[in-house]
């Protein structure tokens, strides 16, 4: 995961502009950025635009606390559906989707952080 150190000054204070962006696939272009720091894909989880959530949950670094955070307010299906996918996406997280979303839960099972015996 990134933080503000690991990248350069002028390209910290780029995204950061960008992330303020009024228009949604400038905002969307900084949350699919690999360089964009944590705090920027914290920022951009709470996002109006659900394809600006969606781009945070398709970064590989966004972290499993981002995750829990869009699923407990989340109601765009295919931002719900992309955070089933992700590496970093909690037992905790994947058993809040499971509960809510039937339609899901055949994909669930096989996802490295389930843990059924836990659950069931």
């Amino acid at each position: 995961m990134l933080n503000k150190n690991d990248i350069s000054e002028s390209e910290r204070l780029s995204l950061e502009k960008l992330s303020n962006d009024i228009f949604w696939f400038k905002r969307v272009h900084v949350a699919e950025n690999l360089n964009c720091p944590i705090y920027l894909l914290e920022k951009l989880s709470r996002d109006t635009n659900s394809d600006v959530r969606k781009a945070v949950v398709l970064n590989p670094s966004c972290s499993d606390l981002i995750l829990d955070n869009i699923i407990s307010v989340e109601t765009k299906y295919s931002v719900i559906f992309h955070t089933v996918f992700h590496k970093n996406c909690s037992f905790n997280t994947l058993k809040k989707i499971h509960q809510k979303y039937e339609k899901l839960r055949d994909i669930i099972k096989f996802h490295s952080n389930w843990k059924l015996q836990d659950f069931e």
